[in-house]
């Protein structure tokens, strides 16, 4: 099995150290861990151990800005970013690199299945693909807000598919009174990345792409819908959405 690079985004993380560990340990091949410290921290850092590779930033950049830069020091075939507060499954490295192809097979079990929405908190994905096919993140168009939605737009609409793999588990802290203590400019930019994100994608704006936005909600359609899956408002899709998102888009402005 080829080598996977562990990418690991920080910003005064009191679990860093724990899920480094946790990485090492879980794993039965070949990995390195690569953790960017974005910005001074006064939590304890992961002990010195071979494969290990901190990268210091005196000055906070971002979290897109963070995975860009890990990704080109990656020296595996495979990316696996994580959030530094996750755990493990026993072997997730060899699991996760022995269902992911670049050309993905067909659908031949219900364990490894198409998907259009992820976690943001992991992503795995081959590192050229990352670098050279999707062009890493985008650290001009976008803020902090959903680097999930940007690498899942990304695959999809340049050809790519988006898979959940069943066959492993990893856990996540889900710790939503530590948004802007983590990275305060999050919160303040939610608003607005969100507009700038929908804007973007649902006008086609990258170059990448072979399909547009309309194709990958016409592939997953029926999404959300009122009296169906959720009771959440912010998650349900309309019938008319597209007329419903220029209205609200001419609204904001």
């Amino acid at each position: 099995m080829a080598k996977v690079s562990i990418i690991i985004p920080s910003r005064n993380e009191k679990y860093l150290a724990k899920t480094v560990e946790e990485a090492f340990s879980k794993a039965r091949g070949k990995i390195e861990v690569i953790v960017v410290l974005d910005g001074p921290t006064s939590d304890p850092l992961p002990s010195p151990r071979p494969n290990l590779k901190l990268i210091k930033k005196s000055t906070p950049r971002g979290l897109r800005v963070a995975i860009n830069d890990a990704a080109q020091k990656a020296t595996g075939k495979y990316l696996l970013k994580t959030d530094a507060h996750c755990m493990f499954d026993i072997g997730y490295d060899l699991i996760l690199q022995r269902d992911c192809q670049e050309k993905c097979r067909e659908r031949q079990d219900v364990n490894v299945d198409e998907t259009m929405a992820i976690h943001g908190s992991m992503w795995f994905t081959n590192t050229d693909y990352f670098l050279d096919k999707l062009g890493g993140f985008d650290t001009k168009n976008f803020g902090y807000y959903a680097e999930h939605i940007e690498i899942i737009l990304k695959t999809w609409l340049s050809g790519g598919r988006v898979m959940v793999n069943k066959n492993t588990w990893y856990a996540h802290l889900q710790d939503v009174t530590a948004v802007d203590r983590l990275w305060p400019e999050k919160l303040s930019d939610m608003k607005a990345s969100h507009i700038r994100i929908a804007e973007y994608w649902i006008n086609n704006q990258w170059k990448r792409q072979i399909h547009g936005f309309d194709w990958l909600i016409d592939k997953f359609w029926p999404l959300p819908l009122p009296g169906r899956h959720t009771t959440k408002d912010k998650y349900l899709w309309l019938d008319n959405w597209r007329d419903y998102y220029s209205k609200t888009s001419e609204m904001e402005k």
